[in-house]
């Protein structure tokens, strides 16, 4: 007799169908964004048909939900219908100053990781039509004496797109929520977009320090969106080698700020470039 055939997908499998419906909803709530912009735009836009792909997320288990930890990458903190053929994530009409995606970036200090060194973070609002950035750059003055250098350089100093602001934790955790609740006020259902290179790490980082999400937040983890461009699910690229892979110019990675500014020009690409939906 021929052997059995096993049919149960293996977890690198089911993160690529979770990835993939993730990537999907990205590049719909990017091109909503921007239709929002349009005067033309009179009804709310769908996020495209990914039904069997949601469907798949509520019956696949996954290494996050294995391990306890809440799975990053089914893109969204808050329900999504899976029973319809279309879930509408974002109204034009529900959010007429646009919505806000929002990268993140944390920096710590290699031999004492709970030690927050930067903290930046990168506003981007498509309806206005092009890609302008609000870059923002906290250094921890607290900690202004401990320098990274074992596995990565220190770059406090080197932050790219507007002013460091030097400040203790509590006043730069402040400046990042208040970004977060206005991001969240601008629509009834407090839709707006957070992104990471490696969510995980980031979110256990903020939750760490305090950091209240509010409900309508969507998030989006830049390092599995691209395993599943490239569709591997064990593919974990660091941003910089990413970046350089997709011909993003960047300079002094490892700047909290900075890594925030090209972690939403990465986000953008790979909605913008994802083969399904191509925007």
């Amino acid at each position: 007799m021929p052997p059995k055939q096993n049919n149960k997908l293996s977890k690198s499998q089911k993160n690529l169908i979770r990835w993939k419906a993730a990537l999907d909803i990205a590049t719909d709530m990017v091109l909503q964004a921007s239709n929002a912009g349009a005067a033309t735009a009179a009804a709310p836009v769908s996020v495209a048909t990914v039904t069997s792909a949601l469907a798949d997320l509520s019956t696949i288990g996954s290494d996050d939900e294995d391990s306890g930890r809440q799975p990053m990458a089914r893109a969204t903190t808050t329900n999504i219908n899976k029973g319809s053929s279309t879930t509408t994530l974002y109204s034009p009409q529900q959010c007429e100053e646009g919505i806000w995606f929002i990268s993140v970036d944390i920096e710590a200090y290699e031999s004492k990781q709970d030690l927050i060194l930067e903290i930046g973070w990168s506003i981007c609002d498509p309806s206005s039509g092009k890609d302008t950035f609000i870059d923002n750059h906290y250094a921890i003055s607290d900690y202004r004496h401990l320098v990274n250098k074992k596995f990565v350089d220190s770059r406090p100093d080197m932050f790219g797109f507007g002013e460091t602001v030097w400040a203790n934790l509590q006043d730069a955790i402040a400046a990042f929520q208040q970004d977060l609740e206005k991001a969240a006020s601008r629509n009834k259902d407090e839709r707006f977009v957070l992104i990471a290179h490696d969510m995980a790490s980031d979110m256990k980082y903020l939750s760490g320090m305090g950091v209240v999400f509010p409900k309508g937040m969507v998030q989006f983890d830049t390092q599995e969106m691209n395993a599943a461009r490239v569709g591997n699910g064990a593919c974990k690229m660091g941003l910089g080698s990413l970046l350089d892979e997709v011909n993003i110019e960047n300079y002094s990675l490892h700047n909290a700020g900075n890594d925030a500014h090209y972690t939403m020009q990465l986000f953008l690409w790979l909605a913008r470039n994802n083969g399904s939906l191509m925007v």
